[in-house]
């Protein structure tokens, strides 16, 4: 009974309701409030349909076939304020191969510590641990084309370790996502998107107690990138995303994000986006998303054979203490 009123003493901490207007756990807040995409989090939390590569996973695991050479990624969201201690810093890393032409695969992990906290065993004698999230994802894409049509499927395998003190829960979850994508001339193309995560079993603790429901969030997106402008070196990507949670009776989340980005040559982004809460209650969590990106053009040098990606984005402000700074680097490796 201890470790129970410690569980949901935690869970109630780092949930604020004012934000989320529903019922939300810490185990979302990578994928819906702190996602580790410093792309989409600047694009108004969107993803499913215009983001490829090993970032991609996080809203939809089918942008992984469009992986071009090995690759390796970080991110990294720094701790809140919430509270008397710095909490809820997040860490991601992931490394992406190219099987072949048609088969992409990578492995990713991401942590989200809650904090030390203290505990009593049954005599009463006092202890303290560490609290957090591990999060270790294996994920495979495949990629079919048809001319000038893009058809790709992906899944995650997701294996969920939380940890509160001496209080333990684990889990394996399924993603599951599709895209297909239109290429016209000049680099204009047309991309549907859609993805479900978090399909299987409750999470619950090693004794077999129930712990919480895990949200199964349904995203269907649409991105359209323009050609270049006429005696310009610029582009134009939009996106639209609506986000559902098909378990309603705990998640109300309900969501439109949009999402204009400004590409210069290719390798230079400006991001700009707005997330719109469509549930009926009186405090809406909703605001602008922003950020910026660069890619280089070519490898370092023929001596670092390696291509680099630099992206920084900022959520709903409306999160409060909650920070929403997200830097993402991404290293491709020009092996041949």
């Amino acid at each position: 009974m201890q470790k129970l009123k410690l569980l949901m003493t935690i869970l109630i901490v780092c949930i604020d309701a004012n934000l989320v207007s529903s019922q939300m756990a810490v185990i979302e807040f990578p994928q819906t409030i702190r996602p580790s995409d410093a792309q989409g989090t600047a694009l108004g939390l969107t993803g499913s349909s215009y983001h490829e590569g090993l970032f991609s996973i996080f809203s939809n695991p089918a942008g992984l076939s469009f992986l071009k050479s090995i690759n390796t990624c970080f991110s990294h969201l720094p701790a809140t304020d919430y509270g008397s201690e710095n909490l809820f810093n997040q860490e991601a890393f992931g490394i992406g191969i190219p099987v072949c032409n048609r088969i992409f695969v990578s492995l990713n992990y991401l942590s989200l510590y809650y904090g030390k906290l203290s505990y009593y065993d049954e005599y009463g004698n006092e202890f303290e641990g560490k609290s957090g999230l591990k999060i270790f994802i294996f994920s495979a894409s495949t990629l079919i084309s048809k001319g000038e049509n893009y058809f790709s499927f992906g899944l995650n395998a997701k294996y969920y370790d939380e940890k509160i003190s001496d209080f333990k829960a684990n889990v394996f979850w399924f993603d599951v996502g599709a895209r297909f994508k239109k290429e016209f001339v000049n680099n204009k193309h047309i991309v549907f998107g859609v993805s479900l995560t978090n399909l299987g079993n409750d999470l619950k603790a090693d004794n077999g107690v129930f712990v919480i429901e895990p949200m199964r969030l349904l995203r269907v997106g649409f991105s359209y990138q323009t050609s270049e402008f006429k005696d310009t070196n610029m582009s134009i990507l939009g996106t639209i995303e609506y986000q559902n949670s098909l378990r309603k009776e705990n998640y109300r989340w309900n969501r439109l994000g949009t999402g204009l980005e400004l590409q210069f040559l290719h390798h230079l982004f400006t991001r700009i986006g707005y997330n719109f809460d469509l549930e009926d209650v009186k405090n809406k969590y909703h605001g602008c998303t922003y950020g910026i990106g660069f890619r280089t053009p070519q490898k370092l040098s023929v001596k670092i054979p390696i291509y680099l990606s630099l992206s920084y984005g900022r959520g709903i402000q409306m999160s409060r203490s909650f920070d929403q700074n997200v830097v993402a680097v991404e290293i491709g490796f020009d092996i041949k």
